[in-house]
């Protein structure tokens, strides 16, 4: 797990975001411009654009197993949609990729006949506890066939599986189809192991 979350943006770039994202008119942000020959609403669009790549990064930093099971492509889309949806007010980014999981599963939800969305939102949830959690007995409760899945990929992750274009899910045992049905819910637990922290299922 990861003790802490590095963000992509420098300060300046954070509060440029902080403008740009709490409507400030183009014609504020004349600092910001690189160059006079480049239009204010020109520049302003580059930057929102820059802003959204690193966004993107940013999320797929937390949410590694899920952008593998989705593939480049999916995941790229799924993280425009998002910022289309619910673009940051504010340059706390870890907060506001803890808020992408709800997305995902809303956005499942409103597309029932594509199951990877919701099968996507519960890795989402493992993902973001996995690299958030800080510190000793931390609880997550989960279903558990997800969990399994998550297992799963994260092996095969560690073993070279890479993410490709298209996704681990189009991997006939991996597809979001067979992962449809109620499954019992049961609690992950934070622990700490040779200066390491990991989860595992609780015991009871």
């Amino acid at each position: 797990m990861n003790k802490h979350s590095i963000s992509p943006f420098s300060l300046a770039q954070q509060e440029m975001s902080a403008q740009i994202y709490a409507g400030d008119e183009a014609y504020k942000l004349d600092d910001w411009r690189c160059s006079d020959r480049i239009p204010k609403a020109l520049a302003l669009d580059i930057y929102q654009r820059n802003l959204h790549g690193g966004v993107a990064q940013h999320l797929q930093a937390h949410f590694p197993v899920t952008n593998a099971y989705i593939g480049t492509q999916g995941y790229q889309f799924i993280c425009a949609e998002y910022l289309k949806e619910s673009p940051p007010e504010r340059p706390l980014f870890t907060l506001y990729a803890a808020h992408f999981p709800g997305f995902l599963l809303e956005y499942g939800e409103q597309r029932p006949q594509q199951a990877i969305w919701s099968v996507s939102a519960r890795l989402a949830q493992i993902d973001f506890f996995h690299h958030n959690a800080f510190c000793e007995d931390q609880r997550i409760q989960v279903e558990a066939c997800y969990y399994q899945l998550w297992i799963t990929l994260k092996a095969l992750m560690d073993s070279g599986a890479e993410a490709t274009e298209l996704g681990l899910y189009q991997r006939l045992d991996l597809h979001p189809e067979l992962y449809q049905d109620e499954s019992e819910y049961i609690t992950l637990v934070t622990f700490w192991k040779d200066d390491e922290l990991f989860f595992m299922k609780e015991a009871f």
